[in-house]
């Protein structure tokens, strides 16, 4: 038997979103991805404690970090390049192949990202997420296996603008 706590809850189906679109760094199309894009935002904080109070008496935030996690299914030589931290300027092409040089980059190089997903105003529409300044951070690796898909997993670390922000979510209300 349901109880009275069930009936309480009124979802609006049409604020319940899913799916994802197009993702680009500089502009530039990544293709297609496997397991979504995942974006993580997260923050430290330290608590003020009183020898004469049971619990926390006050608090502050001493740090803030958001992250991009994805997985690229098209295992191209400038996204292998974006994925390594290294230019894409450094895949050459001549009339018999295209070359991703592996010269490390000695500053982390700085992209801007940008990806879809579906508006929460209206599900035909787009929600675009913006983060003006990111580096690729940790590791990367890629497995060739017969009969398997390549993929290349990319994490990126977003950093704060001039204006102190990381970018920005915006719904779209109108269709164009």
């Amino acid at each position: 038997m349901a109880g009275a706590v069930n009936r309480e809850v009124t979802p609006v189906i049409d604020e319940i979103l899913q799916g994802s679109g197009k993702i680009t760094a500089n502009g530039v199309d990544l293709g297609s991805y496997q397991g979504g894009v995942v974006l993580a935002y997260s923050q430290t904080e330290v608590f003020v404690k009183s020898d004469w109070a049971l619990g926390d008496v006050d608090s502050e935030i001493t740090g803030v970090e958001a992250t991009i996690n994805t997985e690229l299914e098209q295992a191209t030589l400038e996204n292998l390049a974006l994925a390594y931290g290294i230019n894409t300027s450094s895949v050459s092409s001549n009339t018999s192949s295209k070359v991703l040089e592996l010269i490390p980059e000695e500053v982390m190089r700085e992209v801007q990202l940008v990806f879809q997903g579906m508006s929460g105003t209206n599900r035909e529409l787009i929600r675009t997420y913006t983060f003006y300044k990111c580096v690729r951070v940790g590791s990367t690796s890629m497995t060739l296996n017969r009969g398997v898909k390549t993929t290349i997993p990319v994490q990126f670390r977003c950093m704060l603008n001039s204006s102190g922000s990381f970018g920005t979510m915006s719904d779209a209300t109108i269709s164009a």
